[in-house]
């Protein structure tokens, strides 16, 4: 696996030990906590190293997702489980039954964020089948198509990618397309890009976007 593209994002290994400590009578394995998350991750990375080369850039960019997302979702998961020590370890006198309750509300929530962190494993797995429409570029054949939420126009004469909505996306849907490198053009518009491989690749995450 090549390690170079591979990056980590810190563990707060403070929470996690304490939480430990809150929630069971067993000892804390210093840096455990870290170690598992890195397998995690480096197994994420194997698996966008696996991905078919012309889509492996965009796998390695989920990866990198992926790890820092799920870096973000361990800490605060840690900081949860911080909030209010097990019955088990505090007794049941005195025990804070309300502040237990809180916390058990926000760790469900917590535990339905974790969907979106796996979901990205499944957008890496499934680049090794995606195909764009449009693959041709320097033809005027088959230059636009649409799906249900936008038209896509592969604009040759000004070497863009254009996106058109029917109408103004939602607030999600804008910061999914300015981060893939799109701007809103007022003169022709529309969502567009320079028109590259890359940008025609990126029309599955606007897509991703629009489902959410």
């Amino acid at each position: 696996m090549n390690t170079e593209k591979q990056k980590y994002y810190e563990i707060n290994e403070s929470l996690a030990k304490l939480s430990k400590h809150m929630n069971s009578f067993y000892d804390y394995k210093d840096g455990s906590a870290t170690t598992e998350y890195k397998n995690a991750v480096d197994e994420v990375y194997e698996l966008a190293e696996s991905i078919k080369q012309e889509q492996r850039e965009n796998a390695l960019i989920l990866a990198d997702k992926y790890a820092r997302y799920y870096a973000s979702w361990l800490n605060k998961y840690y900081s949860i489980e911080c909030r209010c020590p097990s019955v088990m370890i505090s007794g049941a006198g005195n025990f804070p039954v309300r502040k237990k309750e809180k916390q058990n509300q926000a760790r469900d929530s917590h535990w339905k964020l974790y969907d979106k962190v796996k979901g990205i494993i499944k957008q890496i797995e499934n680049l090794n089948y995606y195909e764009p429409r449009i693959v041709n570029q320097g033809t005027n054949d088959g230059n636009e198509y649409s799906n249900e939420y936008f038209k896509v126009v592969q604009n040759e004469q000004e070497n863009r990618l254009q996106l058109l909505f029917d109408g103004k996306p939602s607030e999600s849907i804008r910061n999914a397309l300015k981060s893939n490198g799109y701007k809103w053009s007022p003169r022709n518009t529309c969502w567009q890009r320079q028109l590259t491989r890359n940008a025609i690749c990126s029309i599955r995450y606007i897509i991703n976007a629009c489902k959410e």
